[in-house]
């Protein structure tokens, strides 16, 4: 919360009305209004009745409500397996640079800061303080190369080309303006990005350039993973890197694989 105001008043802030409820509360405050003829919000500077906003206003609230608005999601994620792309073998693919761009047969370039970078993105999240120090963006990305059985996020297991199935592609200029915008609350304390998913590694291009893009605002990288990948992966991805929290799924190679459902080469 510190942050928060710190953040605020920086950008030339003079007021500001915190509400401390529960979403879900509000949520259905909204619908059944009768219910909570007590509850009390604070809007500019006075206290007042939820249920005798209009409805109207009660939306703009909910809109205002931290973790509300902070997260968008690809609301499509329940019906990949109708795409033709769902199920893709989980291997070391790249999907972040577009073939369309390189019809004549260039390859792609590091150098190339002209050509947008694309992830296969499931959810963005602007607000989180348990996945690296301070405030952090959070992404998941869409694609694993593992089947966990106690997945957090089966949702993001599919590996999806995002140029096959757009409503999942996210540019790397997209994620840098999210983080352009609230900066001034995530540079205190060490704060800025973190690449989840799914494995963000399966996307190194991707996780590359937003990183690169985060380090030029001065905030500070996290990527959350499995180890995926190899050296060439690790090498295009770690130089930007401040932080990694690596999910190592068992101590021997048996429980590896039992664990992630995949073969224990899989699990090197």
């Amino acid at each position: 919360l510190v942050f928060l105001l710190d953040g605020y008043f920086d950008k030339n802030g003079h007021h500001i009305n915190i509400n401390v409820l529960n979403r879900q509360l509000l949520e259905d405050a909204h619908i059944h209004p009768e219910k909570y003829p007590d509850l009390t919000i604070r809007v500019s500077g006075y206290a007042v009745r939820f249920n005798q906003l209009t409805p109207e206003q009660r939306e703009e609230v909910l809109k205002r409500t931290m973790h509300g608005s902070a997260i968008a999601s690809n609301s499509k994620v329940s019906s990949y397996h109708h795409c033709e792309c769902f199920n893709v073998d989980p291997t070391s693919v790249d999907l972040a640079v577009s073939p369309a761009f390189f019809a004549d047969g260039e390859s792609y370039s590091e150098e190339q800061d002209n050509i947008p970078v694309i992830g296969s993105v499931s959810s963005l999240e602007t607000f989180s303080s348990n996945d690296g120090p301070g405030i952090r963006t959070l992404v998941f990305l869409q694609g694993c190369s593992k089947r966990c059985k106690y997945c957090s996020n089966p949702e993001t297991q599919c590996i999806v080309d995002p140029y096959q199935c757009p409503e999942v592609a996210v540019s790397d200029e997209e994620v840098g303006n999210v983080l352009t915008r609230y900066q001034q609350f995530l540079q205190p304390n060490n704060g800025g990005i973190t690449m989840s998913g799914g494995e963000p590694l399966v996307q190194p291009a991707f996780v590359r350039s937003v990183f690169k893009q985060a380090k030029k605002l001065g905030l500070t990288t996290a990527v959350d993973t499995s180890g995926h990948g190899n050296k060439e992966i690790w090498d295009k991805c770690l130089p930007v890197t401040d932080y990694v929290m690596l999910c190592i799924k068992g101590m021997n190679l048996d429980l590896a694989s039992l664990i992630s459902g995949v073969s224990k080469a899989s699990n090197i």
